[in-house]
């Protein structure tokens, strides 16, 4: 499918610029960028042939930012316009439960989704290059080499802002001169293009992260992150991210610094390829089928580890997008796609491995049909589901479940 750009218009009326790329039948992955840039930080990830054939990839401006509108008043950068307009290019693409990738600041985005639409509307997140995992969190993990930057970027002098473009610039990459002058200039273009009020209002506006400490526990989230980083305390913010989520995975990259999809954009968007690739042989994406939040990263095992895994189909043959999704929260999920052999291993070896594996997993394993009945509330259908892939998980080679999901009485 070639690249289609939209700008779109959110809720309270700003414009929100957006772009989709890739197979709309695959897993999407949406990518939100860090203060004062723009999606072309992104455009790796958007030019690499294999995530293009493999991964749905959107990604948009943050209000503020870019191609995007620019309000100038604190309240139009508060979390429900976040939420809003994430929400906005979600349904812009015809996306449902995407996983969602959050480079600096862009990380904070999924506290202010599952704050106002809950932990079901993303599938998974991808924590990527010293992300903020919330504004207020964010205050404990700043790098002391970039705290002097912050008055100077935000600052309302001109020239003291338009003096900071560049090393702020600098300050994303483990090697600034690496960069060929195209990339830098398009990156300090990107900066120039914000008025630095905007840039005070995006890391002091309105954010209550209680909502999402609570309730996102069960969110499968990967850890992208250089060692080089001179933003982020990185192993401060890891713990953080631990102490939120049951299952974490990090990726260290020696020699990366803040930027790890502009630095090294071939080991990142392997492991975004391997994550995607995964999901999609081993679950079987159908269209016909709907599959948990955990299973979008990987094979899910409730009470043990044997226990097969768990879709849904809906009898019209279609996607359901109305299929009761909270049926499938406290599932514990397992992963595979984080290892030190792979780590070690050069692309091709990975691939190999991948294929093999997928491979053995194509035998249809032994499976119970289940149906979730239309005029059920999702708290009786989560107690009866629950119940159901108890029995299977006891059983003592675990089978498959398929939930039938009938249509909703409306």
């Amino acid at each position: 499918m070639p690249a289609q750009q939209k700008v779109l218009t959110s809720p309270d009326g700003t414009e929100i610029w957006a772009e989709e790329a890739g197979d709309r039948t695959k897993p999407t992955i949406v990518f939100i960028h860090g203060l004062a840039c723009t999606a072309i930080a992104f455009n790796a990830q958007f030019n690499d042939p294999e995530l293009l054939k493999n991964v749905h990839l959107v990604r948009y401006e943050m209000r503020g930012h870019g191609r995007s509108g620019m309000p100038e008043s604190l309240a139009a950068y508060r979390a429900l316009r976040h939420a809003e307009d994430f929400r906005t290019v979600c349904e812009a693409f015809g996306v449902v439960r995407p996983i969602v990738l959050g480079w600096s600041l862009g990380g904070c985005i999924p506290g202010d989704v599952v704050r106002y639409y809950g932990p079901d509307y993303i599938a998974g997140i991808v924590y990527n290059g010293g992300a903020v995992l919330s504004l207020q969190l964010s205050k404990e993990c700043r790098h002391p080499a970039f705290l002097p930057l912050i008055p100077l970027i935000c600052s309302p002098d001109a020239q003291v802002a338009a003096k900071s473009a560049v090393p702020f610039v600098d300050s994303c990459f483990a090697d600034p001169a690496s960069l060929s002058f195209e990339t830098k200039m398009a990156l300090v273009g990107g900066f120039a293009m914000q008025p630095p009020i905007i840039r005070h209002y995006s890391l002091t506006r309105e954010q209550e992260d209680r909502v999402w400490r609570e309730s996102a526990r069960r969110i499968p989230v990967l850890i992208v992150q250089g060692m080089e980083d001179t933003h982020c305390l990185y192993e401060r913010m890891i713990g953080q991210a631990k102490e939120i989520y049951d299952e974490v995975e990090v990726k260290l990259l020696q020699g990366v610094g803040h930027a790890p999809q502009a630095e090294a954009p071939e080991d990142t968007n392997l492991h975004k390829l391997l994550l995607i690739k995964w999901w999609d042989s081993t679950v079987m994406n159908h269209s016909s089928y709907v599959t948990s939040a955990s299973t979008y990263f990987q094979t899910v095992a409730n009470s043990r580890e044997s226990t097969g895994i768990i879709s849904a189909t809906c009898p019209s043959g279609r996607t359901s997008a109305a299929a009761p999704f909270s049926i499938f929260r406290g599932l514990v999920a397992r992963g595979f796609w984080m290892s030190a052999w792979y780590a070690a291993h050069a692309r091709k070896e990975r691939e190999a491995l991948l294929e093999e594996v997928v491979r053995l997993k194509l035998e249809e394993p032994r499976h119970t049909v289940f149906t979730v009945e239309a005029g059920w509330s999702d708290e009786e259908a989560g107690r009866r589901v629950r119940e159901a892939l108890g029995v299977q998980g006891r059983s003592p080679g675990g089978e498959k479940v398929l939930l039938r999901v009938e249509d909703p009485v409306v």
